[in-house]
Parts: structure tokens; C-alpha cells; sequence
């Protein structure tokens, strides 16, 4: 029964150390409008890369909803580390990136949408979800791993000129 305890506590500490430092959460930046699966507007390939500005960690892993607004959102903020690795995930399924964080100690990007975003932010973190609205472009969420779990800083940029309509 004791080797038992002790290999479940070794287990518990090697599946907390699993997990990245850090974790950083965006919602996708501004999009086309009127279109089903739009791409981002100039204002949001402006914001993409101010986003990216703000990161002063190297991205290993990059993660998108495989639609085309975070994708493209992903692509231009992990575009100054190259060797960065893109994958995606179904829109309204995290599985598979919180199975991966699990895995991973690389520094992660995700980039959601205005619903899932704070819905992700609540499974990572004990700290209330912030509400987010069609509008709400350009904000950040760096998440540092503190203890078992995580704490986030939300931070924002200052809009580019092409985005003051």
C-alpha cells in the first residue's frame, strides 16, 4: 500500500511539472467584415503584431481554432519564432490543447474567440473569467503557472492607426 501512495504522489508531482511556465491566451484580433469564416481585416493584422510585441517569452507551441481569423492571428504573433510549432483544435473543444499542455513544458500560444477565450481562462486559472465582447480586440492573457495551477495578467495594446475607423 505504501509503494502504492508513493507512486501515485510521484505521479501527481511529474503531471504538475508537465505543464508550461507559461501559457499565453489571446482572443483572435479584428476581423473581416460580413463573411462566414472571415479573414482578419488590416486593422487586425496590425493588432496581431502589436499583440506579439507585448510577448517577451519565446513561443514553442502555437495552438488556433483552425478558423481563419485565429489562424491568421497565431501565424503573425508566433511569425518572430519560427521554429515554433502550429497546431489546431475544433472551435469548441480544448481537449485536445489541454491534453497537450499536460504533456509539454514549451511555452504555449491559443488563440480563441470572444466565447471561448474566457471559458479557457476559467479551466486554467481559479481567477473569475473575464467577459469579453465582439469589440474586445487586442487583449492578452499571459498565464504563469503558480503552484497547481495558474494566474493570469491581461494585458493590452494601444489600437494601430489603421484601426481608429
Amino acid at each position: 500500500m505504501k509503494k502504492l501512495i508513493v507512486l501515485l504522489s510521484v505521479a501527481t508531482c511529474l503531471q504538475l511539472q508537465a505543464w508550461p511556465e507559461q501559457i499565453v491566451v489571446v482572443r483572435h484580433a479584428e476581423k473581416e467584415a460580413g463573411k462566414s469564416d472571415p479573414h482578419l481585416s488590416l486593422c487586425g493584422q496590425q493588432q496581431a503584431k502589436a499583440m506579439a510585441a507585448l510577448l517577451n517569452v519565446p513561443l514553442q507551441q502555437v495552438w488556433h481554432s483552425g478558423l481563419n481569423r485565429t489562424r491568421e492571428t497565431a501565424a503573425l504573433m508566433a511569425s518572430t519564432w519560427p521554429d515554433a510549432t502550429q497546431h489546431s483544435y475544433p472551435p469548441a473543444d480544448f481537449g485536445p490543447v489541454i491534453n497537450a499542455l499536460q504533456q509539454s513544458t514549451e511555452t504555449t500560444l491559443i488563440a480563441g474567440h470572444s466565447n471561448t477565450v474566457p471559458e479557457l481562462l476559467s479551466q486554467l486559472s481559479s481567477q473569475p473569467a473575464p467577459e469579453l465582447t465582439e469589440q474586445d480586440y487586442g487583449q492578452v492573457f499571459v498565464l504563469t503557472r503558480k503552484n497547481a495551477g495558474y494566474q493570469w495578467q491581461r494585458l493590452s495594446i494601444q489600437q494601430p492607426d489603421a484601426c481608429r475607423h
